[in-house]
């Protein structure tokens, strides 16, 4: 249990990383806050991912978004 608690705060700092010179301070929150707010466990982690990358694609970038996805399932498939 404390590694995938780990994993949600990776999670959460990659969204950081990617985002924080190309959102705003309130989507930033609100993209987290989905990952923050996912049960723990893969299944759940994993539709988090998805909703934060249609996010990004639907209000910012769909490059991004597709990107951010990619990399969010892809730490969670190792992760767990």
């Amino acid at each position: 249990m404390p590694e995938t608690l780990v994993l949600k705060e990776e999670l959460k700092t990659v969204i950081r990383q990617k985002l924080v010179d190309v959102a705003s301070a309130i989507f930033l929150a609100r993209a987290v806050d989905v990952i923050e707010k996912a049960r723990i466990s893969r299944e759940a982690l994993l539709e988090a991912a998805a909703k934060v990358g249609k996010m990004v694609s639907l209000f910012l970038n769909k490059d991004l978004g597709k990107e951010i996805a990619v990399e969010l399932v892809a730490r969670i498939e190792k992760g767990t």
